[in-house]
């Protein structure tokens, strides 16, 4: 064990919560071209957020979730304004990453499926590219799953998991 101290892990926790922050205001800032006192007031604006609010007290997922966000943020975006298949499997790598690290990720396949089928630009229709997006959706999975065989674990709790997440038993579960 490197260390038992709690500060570590918060102190681990506000800078990815910084690193993302800083990621995301930077490219907001740079697309929507502001100046720097409007670039600060973006920031400070996404800064006293709820998410880096509350996340900044424990080590949680929220923070990792930020960079990984502006991360598929940024790729999504040059996947629309310069499109080809290798921007889209960027995008579905980025997608990859989240989903292997946070179900909440799950959230954000309908928006992808909507904006995508709103530029219509013919992408889909490129003969294996669904067939490579969802390798590259399926990789994490399976590497993961294999390492996890490996050491002994059930590989099906992973896939139960997601299942009762999408199909909960009950309402408001």
């Amino acid at each position: 064990v490197l260390t038992r101290n709690f500060l570590v892990f918060q102190t681990l926790n506000a800078l990815l919560g910084l690193g993302g922050l800083a990621l995301f205001a930077a490219w907001v800032a740079r697309q929507a071209r502001l100046s720097g006192p409007e670039a600060a007031g973006l920031t400070l604006l996404a800064g006293t957020s709820l998410l880096l609010t509350f996340s900044g007290r424990d080590f949680t997922m929220g923070s990792l979730d930020l960079i990984l966000f502006a991360g598929l943020l940024r790729s999504h975006f040059a996947r629309l304004r310069q499109p080809g298949p290798v921007a889209v499997l960027r995008v579905a790598g980025w997608l990859a990453v989240g989903l292997s690290i946070d179900y909440k990720f799950l959230l954000l396949l309908p928006i992808l499926v909507v904006l995508e089928v709103g530029r219509a630009d013919g992408q889909w229709r490129q003969r294996g590219l669904w067939a490579r997006v969802l390798l590259v959706l399926a990789a994490p999975y399976i590497l993961l799953g294999a390492v996890g065989v490996a050491a002994g674990l059930p590989w099906y709790r992973w896939l139960g998991f997601y299942i009762r997440t999408v199909v909960p038993t009950a309402a408001n579960a």
